[in-house]
């Protein structure tokens, strides 16, 4: 015989929902940001830092709610990995705002609002799934879409990375370079003052910091998506049915 789940059982799904939300507004506010000027940026890192407090808030609360209820919608331990790797979306998002602001770097390359317009992209697809997961079947379009992108985003990282650490000049320039280089060290230690491109390099730096952190966003939210929805689990997984499920 089936049964019904309860509206208490039920009330992950709107959680879930708001936490698709709140990602979307967080990745929505990290673009304005890096196509602002740089005194504009303070105030909107202040807005995806309220977004990252609210998602923290959403997590516990969902949290809360797992460690309260006998009956769930869906296996538990989907439900935490899933919860977890919401979480950690709008934890990455704040994490690249708060780098913006750190480096103070001025305009960003390119292929950095490439990656978080692929972002943005990949968090309105997952807000849109999280109403769906009641219905697991509904899913797939979704996670294909949203790996899609992250092979997308892959893509635009190798490039900018490639951008970010080519050598200035031809290869043929680079050993002239390099003995300029050792002769700065000599005089460096011999306490001479160098100061040239100092500012240059800070920010050359924030920039590869920042690509590795956009690149690595996309990922995390499709992880819990394929399996939500399988079984209702009135018991929380031991282990020997942890170690079943990832033999499958």
């Amino acid at each position: 015989m089936a049964f019904r789940l309860r509206s208490a059982e039920r009330g992950f799904y709107p959680l879930f929902s708001r936490a698709g939300d709140n990602i979307l507004a967080a990745t929505a506010d990290l673009a304005r940001m890096v196509a602002a000027e740089r005194g504009a940026r303070a105030g909107l890192a202040r807005r995806v830092k309220e977004a990252e407090l609210a998602g923290d808030g959403l997590t516990h609360d969902i949290l809360v709610m797992l460690n309260s209820t006998f009956v769930t919608p869906f296996d538990r331990e989907d439900i935490h990995r899933l919860t977890a790797a919401l979480d950690d979306v709008v934890d990455a998002v704040e994490e690249a705002a708060a780098r913006i602001v750190i480096y103070l770097l001025g305009v960003l390359p390119p292929g950095v609002c490439a990656q978080v317009e692929v972002l943005c992209r990949a968090a309105t697809a997952t807000a849109s799934a999280m109403p769906k997961l009641a219905d697991v079947t509904s899913l797939a379009g979704y996670t294909e879409d949203i790996n899609a992108l992250e092979d997308e985003a892959d893509a635009l990282h190798h490039d900018l990375l490639a951008e970010l650490l080519a050598p200035a000049g031809p290869p043929e320039d680079l050993l002239p370079g390099a003995r300029a280089q050792r002769g700065r060290r000599h005089a460096r230690r011999r306490g001479g003052r160098l100061r040239e491109g100092c500012q240059h390099r800070g920010e050359h730096r924030g920039q590869g910091v920042l690509t590795v952190l956009l690149a690595g966003i996309v990922l995390v939210i499709v992880v819990a998506l394929p399996s939500a929805g399988r079984t209702a689990s009135t018991t929380p997984p031991t282990p020997s049915r942890l170690r079943w499920r990832r033999g499958r």
